[in-house]
């Protein structure tokens, strides 16, 4: 990079990790009911400005040698830090979304790369002393190296952000119902989070090409290239820091309908309640958002806000609960021990036995048939309480 836009370059990245941080620190002092979601994108953030950090380190003539010398591995740790931000990104939308809930082992899998990495580099690089891994890492010459395929490292570090994005992009056009249901996330948020996982891809995307182009047509433009990305970064973390909603989320709603209460709030929540604790709509297993409505009278738009606001699920979520409850009673209940778990089901409403088994497997930890035997021998009461679906 020439010297002047290389100046320029620096206070770009400066501005960028600036305003990378003042958002992570909006996330963190914003009072949010969805914790998980909250601390995902705070990692999501603090992830960009260790990205970005990362590029200033590395690219700086006054910083480059100094915080090497200082620590090494340092360098090594940030480098990676790209192979975070995808998943980060990812599962703070589904978690935004959809409240997923708590983490399975088999998610840990997505931080897999990082860590792999982090063995890679060391074993290639930082074993050595210091003036081999400055000569390896900061020079450059780990590409000439045979047998380290760090040419291939670098392009997975470069390729698997966009992958994540990519597949963030497919899951929000594929999840506009779950989007639309959940509170406070209206069509005009929806639009913001499109805006966000296509930004990035985009300048992930950027970033990917111009590691390719610059590994095979070595020139001066690939370094331009390089330089339009970090005000493309810039420009980028301008907007969300600008756009106080794509933090303050669905939460913001709910806390505005906190301070003004509706009256016909009361009126419409009760209307949903006698629905499934009376006439126990849940058990048909046609039952949707728009038969509900009918059945109700009320409108889609406020049997969703209210059941997200009142019992801060989504309607199915809200419906497939009760389900899973009446299907408990059934199965602790001795006159239906002669019903399969298939009838069970599909008397509590599932139109699917295999619906029926991930449902209950997801909201009570267990199997039917294993929450059957574990009840068996025990006589217990079958109340049915509202308070176990909220």
């Amino acid at each position: 990079m020439k010297s002047l836009l290389f100046n320029i370059h620096d206070l770009i990245l400066i501005l960028s990790i600036s305003a990378f941080c003042l958002i992570a620190i909006r996330q963190l002092v914003h009072n949010s009911d969805n914790k998980p979601a909250r601390r995902l994108w705070l990692g999501f953030w603090t992830l960009n400005v260790l990205a970005s950090g990362y590029t200033l380190l590395f690219w700086s003539d006054a910083l480059r040698r100094p915080a090497f010398d200082a620590a090494p591995y340092l360098f090594c740790v940030l480098g990676t830090t790209s192979l975070l931000t995808g998943p980060a990104l990812l599962f703070s939308l589904i978690q935004s979304s959809s409240n997923a809930g708590r983490f399975l082992w088999r998610h840990f899998a997505h931080l897999l790369p990082f860590a792999i990495s982090i063995v890679y580099l060391y074993v290639v690089c930082f074993r050595f002393d210091s003036d081999t891994q400055r000569f390896l890492f900061l020079e450059l010459h780990l590409y000439q190296q045979v047998n380290t395929y760090y040419f291939t490292f670098v392009s997975l570090t470069k390729l698997l952000p966009v992958i994540y994005a990519l597949a963030a992009v497919i899951w929000l056009s594929n999840n506009t119902n779950t989007l639309c249901e959940k509170a406070g996330c209206s069509a005009a948020k929806q639009q913001r989070y499109i805006r966000l996982c296509a930004g990035f891809l985009f300048l992930w995307s950027w970033g990917a090409v111009t590691h390719f182009i610059g590994r095979h047509f070595p020139s001066d433009f690939p370094d331009l290239m390089g330089i339009v990305g970090n005000y493309l970064t810039f420009f980028l973390a301008l907007i969300f820091l600008l756009d106080r909603d794509l933090s303050s989320g669905a939460n913001a709603t709910k806390a505005t309908n906190i301070k003004n209460p509706d009256p016909s709030k009361s009126t419409q929540k009760a209307a949903i309640e006698k629905a499934v604790l009376i006439d126990r709509i849940y058990l048909n297993p046609q039952l949707n958002l728009e038969r509900f409505a009918e059945y109700t009278n009320l409108s889609t738009r406020d049997i969703s806000a209210v059941i997200n606001q009142e019992f801060e699920k989504n309607f199915h979520e809200f419906i497939n609960t009760y389900r899973v409850e009446a299907a408990k009673i059934k199965l602790r209940d001795d006159a239906h021990k002669h019903q399969s778990i298939s009838e069970i089901g599909a008397a509590s409403g599932f139109n699917s036995t295999a619906t029926f088994n991930r449902l209950f497997k997801k909201l009570v930890q267990v199997t039917p048939s294993d929450y059957r035997k574990s009840n068996e021998k025990t006589d217990r009461g079958c109340t049915f309480n509202i308070s176990s679906a909220k």
